[in-house]
């Protein structure tokens, strides 16, 4: 007979009384578990697994966190258990660890903890149903749309959003319509929700928030639109392109380049003299999509007139995209100075992304001649303040030609020349792109590239993308160098070569954890008297202040703040925004693929991300250090994948002002 929910849990609880005494202080007992987390291992004798039934609560719960971070499937039934905890806190950190780990057995537990009076727990249970994709418990989450706590509910929509089902479409539109106004924070993630589920039956929903009053209503209605673009989205998305509010403008502008014709041309010609810098630089990268040559006389005033460099270097892409011979011509001159001229520099890269789309598309020698003329360039990255150049260029060229089908021989030779060049961005972007095809005939170029790399520091996340690129290559050929990669020094690189073996041969090799290059100092683990909490960013646009959260993320803080202290972050700039997502900095190279030259553990946990939250960019799991972004706007899917350690307090206008190339004057820990 198969048990209730509710019975499964009382069985669950009645298992759990397990609770031996200490033989050690709760301050090493807490630090075993800080230990244990650190090297990503339960402990030789499943130590942390006994930690979470300790006596003293506080201990169960930093144990339990150190179960959800670590992510072993052979903690899941323990996790289980905790869901009965009689501690509440306990409960919530058990919840949230088994959304992290996915163990198909905390699926009907979870479902009997929607019940729990917490409505803490009660959320926490709602979104690891979400994360499981546990199709099951989807009439339960739908129900929870009408709980009376407000974080309940809008984790519910959420949790509908990650499962997917059409069905829930329904459920999610009768929520909208229950009150005439409903509460903005609800009503942005249902719009939401609705969006990534897609369908034919998500766009009149998303279509008919064009009215609604809230900013981020309007604006996930674009992005969605703009992602499911159908012919019945280019209207919507027309008319969101004239909102006054630059995340919803530039949005549907970035949707209208799935809209060739003059209806999107003319909206997008409105968009390119909309006020704001991201809308009419969106403007101008989508005409350049929609391949319309009648606007190359306002691109051209862009380029020479527009204030923003941001502007200006969308309005050079296009022209080049379009094949505007004086945009090729200049682009020529561009080579040999954008060594020693920033803004050189980055025309060169924005052009570069258009040439390798070009070649992409196919039969286009002239792209495929201006490729060839940058591949010859000398590199410009000279020292770490050095302005990207040629070597960026090159990997925007192979970004651009990623996209090419199979049958492109062009494209294909193009990414193997990018494998023989030792730097960072071409090489990680062409091994990235290679990924994709899975053609035998890279792996000779992929396993050299990986040879050379191995004698290089810092380069584990080329490495990685070296072995992903090998792993989706069906040939004999590739098992040996998959096993080999086994001992590569980089925990992410020898994770997913095991990955890769598993699946080929159905069993999993041993991976060793090695103790990571950095370790936060043990007075970090939790917040000191007096200890900074906040650190001030001066940057070329402004001041930004920033809280952080030492008890959620210590190692993060505890870097951060170090790297501060000796003035890291000074002069470094800006190298990505997108907008409306992320900007992000702290890189010593300036074009995202430097580092410090070590890495730290993920330090993943319930914070979310909403406006404003400083988090930390990754290649793959455990691999964070000097970089790090902060959000334009909530971003659920990075909730509980990415380390938050931080939130702007001061500032958000400045955060929505900055381009790439902009440069943090200073960085300075308040409180020290």
């Amino acid at each position: 007979m198969k048990r209730t929910p509710a019975v499964v849990l009382s069985i669950l609880a009645a298992a759990l009384p397990f609770r031996g005494a200490a033989a050690q202080g709760t301050e090493e007992r807490l630090s075993r578990i800080a230990d244990l987390e650190d090297r990503r291992t339960l402990g030789e004798d499943g130590g942390l697994i006994a930690l979470s039934r300790d006596a003293e609560p506080a201990v169960r719960e930093r144990a339990v966190v150190a179960l959800g971070r670590i992510q072993d499937a052979a903690a899941a039934d323990a996790l289980v258990l905790l869901l009965a905890d009689e501690v509440v806190e306990v409960r919530r950190a058990a919840a949230f660890a088994l959304g992290q780990t996915l163990a198909p057995q905390a699926v009907e537990p979870l479902q009997a903890a929607l019940a729990d009076p917490d409505p803490e727990l009660r959320a926490l249970a709602t979104e690891a149903l979400g994360k499981m994709k546990s199709k099951e418990s989807r009439a339960a989450v739908e129900r929870l749309l009408g709980d009376p706590e407000p974080a309940v509910r809008e984790l519910a929509a959420l949790a509908l959003g990650k499962l997917g089902e059409a069905d829930s479409i329904e459920a999610l539109r009768r929520a909208l319509d229950r009150e005439p106004r409903p509460d903005p924070e609800f009503e942005w993630r249902i719009l939401y929700a609705i969006g990534r589920i897609g369908g034919p039956a998500a766009v009149p929903l998303l279509s008919a928030a064009t009215t609604r009053r809230t900013v981020l209503s309007r604006t996930f209605a674009a992005l969605f639109l703009a992602r499911i673009a159908t012919p019945s989205c280019e209207a919507p998305l027309r008319e969101l392109a004239t909102d006054p509010e630059p995340m919803v403008a530039a949005s549907a502008a970035r949707g209208l380049a799935s809209f060739p014709g003059e209806p999107a041309e003319q909206a997008l010609a409105r968009a390119l003299a909309h006020p704001n810098f991201h809308v009419r630089g969106e403007a101008a990268r989508a005409l350049a999509a929609i391949r319309t040559r009648r606007r190359i006389p306002a691109l051209e005033r862009a380029l020479e007139k527009d204030p923003s460099r941001t502007v200006r270097r969308a309005a050079f892409h296009a022209l080049v995209r379009l094949a505007h011979p004086a945009a090729e011509a200049r682009l020529r001159e561009l080579i040999p100075v954008a060594g020693v001229d920033t803004e050189s520099a980055w025309l060169l890269v924005a052009a570069a992304g258009a040439i390798g789309e070009r070649v992409a598309a196919g039969g286009d020698p002239e792209a495929t001649r201006l490729a060839g003329e940058i591949f010859r360039g000398e590199s410009s990255l000279a020292g770490p303040r050095a302005p990207p150049g040629v070597d960026v260029a090159r990997a925007a060229i192979l970004e651009g030609a990623a996209a090419a089908p199979s049958e492109n021989e062009e494209a294909f030779a193009l990414l193997l020349s990018g494998l023989a060049i030792p730097d960072l961005a071409v090489r990680g972007t062409a091994a990235d792109a290679l990924r994709s095809r899975g053609d035998a005939r890279a792996v000779g170029a992929l396993a050299e590239a990986y040879k050379d790399s191995l004698t290089r520091e810092g380069e584990y996340e080329v490495r990685e993308y070296l072995v992903e690129a090998l792993s989706a290559i069906d040939d004999p050929s590739v098992l040996p160098l998959l096993e080999k990669a086994l001992a590569d020094p980089a925990p992410s690189v020898r994770e997913v070569a095991a990955n890769s073996i598993e699946k080929r041969t159905g069993k999993r090799p041993e991976v060793a954890i090695l103790p990571a290059t950095y370790r936060a100092p043990p007075a970090g683990l939790e917040p000191r008297p007096g200890a900074a909490s906040r650190v001030t960013f001066e940057t070329e646009k402004g001041t930004i202040e920033i809280d952080l959260y030492p008890a959620d993320a210590p190692a993060h803080v505890a870097n951060f703040l170090s790297l501060i202290e000796k003035g890291f972050y000074d002069g470094k700039t800006i190298h990505r925004v997108v907008w409306p997502f992320v900007v992000q900095g702290g890189d010593p190279r300036g074009d995202g693929w430097g580092d410090a030259g070590y890495t730290i553990r993920d330090e993943v946990g319930r914070r979310r991300f909403v406006r404003g939250t400083l988090g930390m960019p990754k290649a793959g799991k455990d691999t964070g250090g000097c970089q790090f972004f902060v959000a334009h706007l909530p971003t659920p899917h990075l909730d509980g994948n990415y380390t938050v350690f931080g939130q702007v307090v001061v500032g958000l206008s400045v955060l929505d002002s900055l381009e790439v190339g902009d440069r943090i004057l200073s960085a300075r820990a308040v409180g020290r």
